[in-house]
């Protein structure tokens, strides 16, 4: 059974260090960073089909992994004030998009992670590994981003909308299968 944790939106550590060059130049420096084999030669021809920027999507495939669930059930039972500070409890359709993206985003049998509610509405689904942290936040608006962090070399990376997807597909099916 997952634990999942109950906390507010700020797991930011550090200092971000922009890097230019696209999604797809992103997800190449990615790789050379979690030391993937052949990353210097990895290229992306063309991307992965994507949704539009804001997310849409309400409806969540049938198979969801038990973390995932169990996650998301402990946030829908959440009641006004959860957090002692007068937050509202998270809107459905932010958890459907959460348990929509992390189907399609994650890798079968992904390592488990954690999902926390944020104060201002958003969910943001965690992983802290032995190298590496990695998160994917879904805002109330539809709105969403990415952030992956190194702690060998103390390089956080950060992206929004369509590249926050594409960084996040690409560094969770390495790091997370």
């Amino acid at each position: 059974m997952a634990t999942t944790m109950i906390a507010s939106n700020s797991n930011r550590w550090g200092t971000v260090q922009p890097i230019t060059g696209g999604a797809w130049a992103t997800a190449s420096m990615v790789l050379a960073v979690l030391g993937t084999p052949s990353a210097s030669a990895t290229t992306f021809a063309s991307p992965p089909m994507v949704p539009c920027q804001r997310a849409t999507a309400t409806q969540a495939s049938s198979e969801v992994d038990p973390w995932i669930s169990e996650s998301l059930k402990t946030i829908r039972s959440l009641e006004a004030d959860w957090d002692g500070y007068g937050a509202d409890p998270i809107n459905e359709t932010t958890i459907k998009r959460m348990e929509y993206f992390l189907n399609d985003l994650l890798p079968k049998n992904a390592v488990s992670g954690s999902i926390v509610p944020g104060a201002d509405g958003s969910l943001q689904a965690e992983w802290h590994l032995d190298n590496t942290e990695l998160g994917f936040v879904v805002e109330p608006t539809g709105e969403y981003s990415s952030w992956v962090r190194d702690l060998r070399q103390d390089v956080e990376i950060e992206r929004v909308g369509l590249d926050a997807w594409s960084l996040f597909h690409s560094v969770g099916q390495l790091a997370l299968a």
